[in-house]
């Protein structure tokens, strides 16, 4: 029962030991932070020789690590993709791909570790990225108490170098917020100034002109500066006109405002200046005026706050009947009588003993009636909607001492009785 336990325990022991022993080769990686850990400094120099090498050149990296105290250090490179790895019998390193790796950790003198990787350029300009990534160990046998760095180096071949940003919007403005790179010219993608303040909106950059939207355009640090404010009205009732009392100041007009105050009354949308006046004693179109040229005559009455009628020429209101015949409107001279006489017994033309004698001395039956004018005719005196065939006038008999005897006279004789013939 004992026997099958041996080869358990001996596959335990492999288990428990293996770890103690650090891989000695390198591994594929842009950082050797990620299996090595410790503290402390650690310089890192990578030279090119030459510095600017044309197209088809043989280049000599030498990558150069210094750390206190440390006894070997190791090295990951990787590439672009662009030319290819050419090394040296005598260093500690295997080249695959885009990749050059450590074989057996180099030992350090004084701390200090050099490694040279020769790289052939490719026969087309361009520019060849390197990241370079090294451990400084301490020779413990574990990824315990190590130091590790990367570094990040570009080589331009048979071009001049220009810094490039992120140009996401391809506005001509690249993205200050990520690093800058060499590039032999600015391409598709990248841009030579990385100055934008928005690198999502294309119409956000500096040369942008700035405009009225809240956003600062020209990314000068300002929000429309330098653009026009003027006064726009609301208009509540959506016809295009505005009330001259609820302004708003702004460098575009807002929502249910307009850039003009004409409205006289901004709760009805059928009355402004371009509304038609209609007969309805309403000052539809805005002019000042109620009912003018509306009502089959010329005849227009001023609201309030407009120039009011002179007494030559009073303000005409249109017949309630309908006719179309204003009634403060003067009679023709023709159906005006002759100016009332005073002489005995009579006063304003209607005679003390008499109740029933006519108005004037000129009333004829041709002679217009109340329905035709809309006006009377009493001793040179108009009467708004008053018969003129009626015996007496109204209230005119009460003010005048021979219309008032007139008036009693007349309540006696209807009083008095009858005697038959």
């Amino acid at each position: 029962m004992s026997s099958p336990r041996r080869p358990v325990l001996v596959l335990a022991l492999v288990a428990v030991s293996s770890p103690a022993a650090a891989r000695r080769a390198g591994y594929q990686s842009t950082n050797c932070g990620s299996c090595h850990t410790g503290s402390g400094d650690v310089q890192l120099e990578v030279h090119f020789e030459p510095e600017q090498p044309s197209p088809g050149d043989r280049v000599t990296m030498t990558v150069s690590v210094t750390a206190d105290g440390a006894r070997f250090a190791g090295i990951a490179i990787g590439s672009n993709g662009l030319g290819q790895y050419a090394l040296e019998s005598n260093e500690p390193l295997e080249a695959e791909d885009i990749w050059v790796t450590h074989t057996n950790p180099k030992q350090a003198d004084g701390g200090s570790v050099t490694f040279a990787v020769d790289w052939l350029a490719p026969d087309e300009p361009g520019i060849a990225d390197f990241s370079v990534a090294v451990v400084a160990a301490n020779g413990n046998g574990a990824p315990t108490g190590d130091r590790t760095t990367t570094k990040l180096v570009a080589l331009p071949f048979g071009c001049d170098t220009v810094e490039v940003y992120a140009d996401a919007d391809g506005d001509g403005f690249g993205d200050p917020n990520r690093p800058a790179q060499v590039a032999c010219a600015a391409t598709e993608g990248y841009a030579s100034r990385g100055n934008d303040c928005d690198d999502s909106v294309a119409s956000t950059h500096p040369d942008a002109p700035e405009l009225c939207n809240d956003v600062d355009d020209d990314c000068d640090g300002q929000v429309d500066e330098d653009v026009e404010y003027r006064p726009y009205y609301f208009d509540s009732d959506g016809d295009g006109y505005g009330n001259a009392d609820v302004v708003i100041d702004g460098c575009a007009p807002a929502s249910d405002t307009v850039d003009n105050d004409l409205d006289c009354n901004d709760f009805n949308r059928n009355v402004s200046p371009s509304s038609p006046e209609l007969c309805d004693q309403i000052d539809n179109d805005c002019n000042g005026l109620i009912d003018d040229g509306s009502c089959g005559n010329d005849s227009a009455v001023p609201i309030e706050g407009a120039a009011a009628p002179t007494a030559s020429t009073p303000a005409a209101v249109p017949a309630p009947d309908g006719s179309g015949a204003p009634v403060n409107s003067a009679p023709p001279p023709e159906t005006q009588g002759p100016p009332a006489t005073s002489g005995s017994g009579t006063e304003s033309g209607i005679s003390n003993d008499s109740p029933s004698a006519p108005l004037t001395a000129a009333m004829t039956d041709d002679t217009p009636k109340a329905s035709d004018t809309g006006t009377c005719i009493v001793a040179g005196e108009r009467w708004r909607g008053h018969d003129p065939h009626r015996r007496q006038p109204p209230f005119l008999p009460l003010f005048t001492a021979a219309g008032l005897l007139a008036w009693v006279r007349g309540r006696a004789r209807r009083r008095r009785p009858r005697h038959p013939r």
